[in-house]
């Protein structure tokens, strides 16, 4: 908006100035002439009005006639910003222009640069305060910086990066699925379609770690294809630590998992077996023995650390979504995408054929199987078997005496029941800040707080839970 009468739209092949006129909304196209007719932005108060261009121009407007600068950026200028007498420019080579109302450049800052670290260092967002002294960056990387420069002195004081997180790094898919706890600390670790595992302070707010995941066990970057997709080998779908605290696995998109040191964050060892995508992955209670289930229809057993294949569990007709392991490590129950919930010897493998009637006294180490007789009150009337992703029950009774159940939905909904929920229609609390489907939930050891991921909002949720 220019003003209360008047604003621009842009797009490819888009520009016209809009103004309102005796009640009606009149608008003048854009004249481009030999000028390129891509445009990514725009910025305008009552004096200019600057585009954005495919070319790495701007271009400067007076009404609907163009002005263009010279180059300024090599790639897609993604952000404009007028900042009264100064004017930022972003573009997606990872390069800041600070200009005068003119277009002529007065510093020129480098994203690409080591001493950012930015994960995906393109602009997509910058703002600079009335001082002229403090730059507000956003990245594709999902990251905030501030930067204290002196542009008298063409010169860069300090930067802080005040937030990281998952993002959309190449399409088809970005969604955030793996989420698992560290044991007896305040850490948690996600890994996401970005191709990042990352640890998080859940006091702190914030990200500790971050180790890429596009990186071979020779410590090789693995690269992209010629669309800068990232491939399925990279793609962290779901994660678990051990008993002791000692490994991480995670399971990709191909069908691999990988072990994780987590004291260096070291890859210890790759596996490839399963033929499509690794969806749940869990250590035995122990941490002997590491349950792998795949899109392939199979649960795959093997012995840890030496990740040796014990035994596949062959009996779902369908891709599996969810694997619990009993107590004292001898029983899988496990759902899948017909919704179907089989029972498993945890050391034989075999099916164990009349599994809930045999195993409706077992005591279970974790419970995250959406179908099952304790969770069957957590369905909302006319819901389908896909509309709850992920549940999770709390470690401990609360004073009231009995457990808690947590559950993220297709509709953004995180949702907390009493365990054992058996009534249909079962009340729940609800929580609401998701903007897309929510992927996996999980208490923390003492159940004093609550985390949710997210799919295409790709954010990471705490949640404190009250008792």
């Amino acid at each position: 908006f220019i003003s209360n009468d008047e604003m621009v739209t842009v797009g490819s092949k888009h520009y016209k100035f809009w103004s309102i006129q005796n009640k009606n909304l009149k608008a003048k196209r854009g004249i481009f002439g030999k000028n390129s007719n891509q445009l990514a932005c725009v910025a305008a108060n009552k004096e200019l009005i600057l585009t954005g261009t495919g070319t790495g121009q701007v271009y400067s407007w007076a009404v609907n006639n163009i002005k263009a600068s010279p180059k300024l950026h090599s790639k897609v200028v993604d952000a404009v910003s007028i900042e009264k007498q100064i004017v930022l420019t972003g573009g997606r080579d990872g390069k800041i222009m600070i200009l005068n109302k003119t277009l002529t450049t007065i510093m020129e800052i480098d994203f690409t640069k080591p001493e950012f670290d930015s994960i995906e260092p393109i602009i997509r967002s910058i703002t600079l305060d009335d001082k002229g002294r403090h730059l507000l960056v956003g990245t594709k990387g999902s990251e905030i910086y501030e930067l204290s420069i002196d542009p008298s002195k063409k010169t860069i004081e300090n930067h802080t990066c005040y937030m990281r997180g998952h993002y959309s790094a190449s399409k088809p898919t970005n969604e955030v699925w793996g989420l698992a706890f560290l044991p007896n600390n305040d850490f948690y670790a996600t890994c996401s379609d970005d191709a990042t595992l990352r640890i998080w302070n859940l006091k702190n707010r914030k990200m500790e770690k971050l180790i890429e995941l596009d990186v071979d066990q020779n410590g090789s970057k693995i690269p992209r294809d010629k669309h800068g997709i990232i491939p399925d080998n990279c793609k962290g779908r779901c994660c678990d630590i051990s008993p002791d605290g000692k490994y991480l696995a995670v399971g990709f998109m191909n069908g691999t998992f990988r072990i994780y040191d987590c004291h260096t964050y070291k890859l210890v060892k790759t596996i490839t077996e399963a033929k499509e995508w690794v969806s749940d992955i869990k250590f035995s209670p122990d941490g002997r023995l590491l349950a792998v289930g795949s899109h392939d229809n199979f649960i795959y057993v093997y012995s840890f650390p030496s990740c040796k294949r014990r035994s596949i569990m062959k009996g779902h007709s369908s891709y599996i979504t969810h694997i619990d392991w009993s107590t004292d490590g001898s029983v899988i129950h496990s759902n899948s995408g017909d919704y179907e919930l089989l029972f498993w010897d945890g050391t034989s493998g075999a099916q164990i054929k009349s599994g809930a009637s045999q195993t409706r006294d077992e005591e279970w180490h974790s419970w995250s199987c959406v179908l099952g007789w304790p969770v069957q009150g957590i369905w909302p009337a006319c819901a389908d078997g896909t509309d709850i992703n992920s549940i999770d029950r709390s470690h401990h009774k609360i004073p009231e005496g009995y457990q808690l159940l947590a559950t993220g939905d297709d509709f953004g909904l995180v949702k907390l029941f009493r365990y054992p929920s058996i009534e249909k229609g079962s009340n729940s609390v609800k929580g609401m800040g998701h903007s897309s489907h929510v992927t996996n939930v999980k208490f923390k050891d003492d159940d004093s707080y609550l985390i949710s991921t997210g799919g295409n909002d790709e954010c990471v949720f705490q949640w404190k839970v009250e008792k």
